[in-house]
């Protein structure tokens, strides 16, 4: 029995051509499935469909949303699923599907590149194999293909703005690599039995607070003040944070 697997293309680095303003989204998503450096398996059959031609730094809340639905209303339809995204916010649409997509039982890959796709040595080829035979192995879950390794979309952070393997997989393995056209899976995950169900409610009044010595703690005042519902703090070394911020009380 074929394989169907559903291309999603967002624009990014990978669909990248230079203009007067330097690089900006250009590709289609066949242009992107054309640079693939070999042929894929013969029963795997690869349908296009373009979602956005933005600079993934452009990407918001709405935009996860809307991916999530388009794979949410083609989910019984294919096999599995890849995303063609900018790298630099990658890890974050990786994190929101895993969570949107609940009780996914198909594979969700993300992967774009370093340098565009019509580059010399780009990496967009081997990127787009890597993520289609992902795609097509059967494991469940939501994970980017980047530098011949899967990493889960949950634990993958990029880390280096320019080296081919821009993403490392935080606090966990790897999930995979490839080894020519065989993705091996260090973790073999069975298939949800569940009822894929789509969570799209998102509280976007969520701010970032990242600590540096001699932080003002009236910081998460004014931050509370302008109506966040919640304030993530990246504190020191396992998290802590200075006497002062755990000290703060509301009538303070």
């Amino acid at each position: 029995m074929g394989k169907r697997i559903l291309f999603i293309a967002t624009g990014g680095t990978i669909a990248s051509r230079k203009g007067e303003a330097g690089l900006h989204p250009a590709l289609a998503a066949q242009d992107l499935l054309a640079a693939l450096p070999d042929k894929l398996p013969p029963d795997v059959q690869v349908v296009c469909r373009q979602l956005y031609k933005i600079d993934s730094t452009d990407i918001e809340p709405q935009h996860w949303q809307k991916l999530a639905k388009e794979i949410f209303t083609a989910y019984d339809d294919f096999t599995g699923f890849v995303v063609a995204h900018g790298t630099d916010t990658m890890a974050y649409t990786a994190s929101a599907l895993t969570f949107m997509l609940e009780n996914l039982g198909k594979a969700v890959i993300l992967t774009g590149s370093q340098l565009p796709v019509e580059e010399s040595g780009s990496d967009a080829g081997e990127n787009l194999m890597t993520a289609f035979l992902a795609a097509a192995s059967g494991q469940p879950g939501v994970y980017i293909a980047f530098d011949g390794r899967l990493i889960e979309g949950c634990a993958a952070r990029k880390v280096y703005r320019a080296r081919r393997g821009a993403f490392l997989s935080v606090n966990r393995q790897a999930a995979g690599y490839r080894a020519k056209a065989v993705v091996c899976w260090t973790k073999s995950r069975k298939t949800n039995a569940g009822t894929l169900m789509l969570r799209t409610e998102l509280d976007t009044a969520v701010a970032m607070l990242y600590l540096m010595p001699g932080s003002p703690v009236e910081i998460l005042r004014l931050l509370a003040d302008k109506g966040c519902h919640g304030i993530i703090i990246a504190g020191y070394g396992a998290g802590v944070v200075p006497a002062a911020y755990l000290l703060l009380r509301k009538d303070a």
